[in-house]
C-alpha cells in the first residue's frame, strides 16, 4: 500500500460494520483522527515471541483478521494472517498491573479486544479484561521501534516510565480492499 492509498482508506469514514475474516490493517492515529505518519502494525521476533509492533514501512504491515468472542458484543480476538510461529499469531498481553507487552501466541490465551466507533467514526481498539475496559493501548518507543503495549487508563505513579501517559492517539482498523 502506497501514501496515497493509505490516506484513501485511512481518511474514508467506515461504511459498514466490522466483518469477519475481512482484512484490515491496524494504524496509530492521532485524537483528531489524523494519521500520525506511523507505519501499520507487523510484528517481530525477540527472544522468542512475536511482539507487535510498528512497520519499517507502509507496504510492510501485516494483515489482521477479527474474530467475535462468543456470545459477547464488540468483543473480539485479533488475529494476525501470519507469524513466525505456527498457530501462534493471536493478540495476547503480558502478565502484570502496569504496562504490558502486546505480543502474538495461541488462541486459548488470546486477548479479547473491543473493538467500536470512537467519536471520530473510526473502528478503535482498547483492550477489555473480564469485560471491563480500564485499560488502553499505545506504541512504546524503544530502540526506535514502536512496540504495542497496553496500559492503565490510571496508572499508580511508582509503574509509570514517563511522567504521564496522555491519550494523544489511538489504534484502529482500516479495512483493506
Amino acid at each position: 500500500m502506497n501514501e496515497e492509498e493509505f490516506d484513501k482508506h485511512f481518511n474514508s469514514k467506515p461504511e459498514r460494520d466490522i466483518i469477519e475474516n475481512k482484512e484490515y490493517l491496524m494504524i496509530k492515529i492521532d485524537n483528531k483522527g489524523r494519521s500520525s505518519r506511523d507505519f501499520p502494525m507487523t510484528y517481530k521476533c525477540f527472544e522468542g515471541v512475536d511482539s507487535v509492533m510498528s512497520a519499517d514501512d507502509l507496504k510492510s504491515g501485516t494483515p489482521v483478521f477479527v474474530e467475535r468472542v462468543s456470545g459477547e458484543e464488540n468483543l473480539y480476538y485479533i488475529r494476525m494472517t501470519s507469524s513466525t510461529y505456527k498457530d501462534k499469531n493471536y493478540f495476547t498481553m503480558s502478565n502484570g498491573s502496569g504496562m504490558r507487552l502486546i505480543f502474538l501466541g495461541e488462541k486459548s490465551s488470546a486477548q479479547p479486544f473491543h473493538i467500536g466507533y470512537s467519536r471520530i467514526g473510526k473502528l478503535e481498539i482498547r483492550p477489555s479484561i473480564g469485560g471491563v475496559l480500564d485499560r488502553d493501548i499505545s506504541l512504546e518507543e524503544q530502540d526506535g521501534k514502536g512496540y504495542l503495549i497496553s496500559y492503565p487508563y490510571r496508572m499508580p505513579s511508582s509503574l509509570r516510565t514517563t511522567v504521564d501517559i496522555p491519550r494523544l492517539h489511538s489504534i484502529v482498523l482500516v479495512e483493506i480492499e
